[in-house]
């Protein structure tokens, strides 16, 4: 680990702990990430932290905050804080859904599912119809 990443974790730690001070009754956590960050001096690091907590299970996102709205964090008690390894893995990840899902929409040739499941009910209630006159 470098002299980077054991600052992160300990930043990572040092917000988790806070966060869990101030979350309520439920764990839920509400404010400026930001302003936080900037309290403990690692502003410049915000995704590094955050991508830590979130990678080692100790927060979850609610709601995101922006402008005067707050925050919102499920905060979950008893994690370990390690350092996030999983970046290049999530990189990976996102490759092969991407992968996945041209594959589903090669094999389903383009087709529009939804217009196809409307248009067969069309069909159906017309058949039933006709089925029906010609008694």
């Amino acid at each position: 680990m470098t002299v980077g990443d054991t600052l992160v974790v300990r930043k990572a730690k040092e917000l988790y702990e806070r966060m869990l001070t101030e979350a309520d009754a439920e764990g839920v956590w509400e404010g400026k990430i930001s302003a936080v960050m900037h309290e403990l001096g690692v502003s410049n690091r915000y995704s590094e932290v955050m991508g830590t907590l979130r990678d080692s299970g100790a927060v979850e996102q609610l709601r995101r905050g922006a402008g005067v709205w707050p925050s919102i964090y499920k905060v979950h008690p008893n994690a370990k804080i390690v350092k996030a390894t999983t970046r290049h893995a999530t990189r990976l990840d996102v490759r092969k859904l991407e992968a996945d899902v041209t594959a589903i929409k090669e094999s389903i040739g383009g087709l529009n599912v939804v217009k196809a499941i409307a248009d067969l009910a069309t069909e159906i209630e017309m058949l039933k119809r006709l089925i029906k006159e010609a008694k």
